[in-house]
């Protein structure tokens, strides 16, 4: 049978984007719902029984315990990395087809986002009391918002996509600034050995998180 049309490798091959959008989307297809609400449950029972053990141990065993909540804590460092490399990789992967990466405002916005990349990486290696690399993250956070805005500008054949578009980047760079924020002031509270308020910040991480989602874009998957 003879082969007709503009088939999907075709397409992939003419704009590598068409494939690693494919390929987005297979990783959302596979960390379901469950899936993350899941793991959002486990987490609450660490810190459940993180409480509990606090609670429990006498004054002179709670240093030792820090310690090791400083380890089960580094997770969420890691995956400040992780996210942080997510916003990179979405930006460039679901940037409207009609938009080239090399355009002179989104190749200074990609150029930010691996800034704020390797500073968040850095920050999770630093033992700086003063939260140096975790300040300077943040502020090329704020800069990034603003070009991302900026974007509204760019000519485009369907501004709505790019509308869209920069829609969900500045909601996952939100909640980037959110998950930040609370990491600093939790490592800062681990290092002040103030596992009360270290406890209260996780609480609210994971009751906005359960209330959010950490979960992609509908409207965009399909875009």
């Amino acid at each position: 049978m003879p082969i007709t049309g503009r088939g999907p490798l075709l397409a992939e091959a003419e704009d590598p984007r068409l494939l690693r959008r494919f390929l987005a989307m297979q990783q959302m297809q596979a960390s379901t719902y469950r899936d993350q609400m899941t793991l959002l449950a486990e987490r609450q029972k660490q810190m459940q029984k993180q409480v509990s053990t606090w609670n429990g141990a006498t004054e002179e065993a709670r240093p030792a315990l820090l310690s090791q909540f400083r380890e089960d804590y580094a997770a969420g460092q890691r995956k400040l990395v992780e996210d942080a490399a997510a916003l990179r990789e979405n930006m460039e992967t679901w940037l409207p087809l009609d938009i080239k990466p090399e355009v002179k405002e989104v190749a200074a916005a990609l150029h930010r986002a691996e800034k704020v990349v390797d500073l968040i990486s850095q920050d999770a290696k630093s033992e700086d009391s003063e939260n140096k690399l975790g300040k300077a993250a943040l502020d090329e956070l704020a800069a990034l918002r603003e070009q991302l805005q900026q974007l509204r500008e760019i000519s485009a054949e369907d501004k709505t996509k790019l509308v869209t578009y920069i829609s969900n980047r500045r909601l996952e760079l939100e909640t980037l600034v959110s998950n930040q924020t609370g990491q600093m002031e939790l490592q800062t509270s681990l290092k002040k050995g103030d596992f009360p308020k270290v406890a209260e910040i996780a609480q609210q991480d994971l009751a906005r998180e359960t209330a959010t989602g950490p979960w992609p874009s509908t409207a965009e998957r399909y875009s």
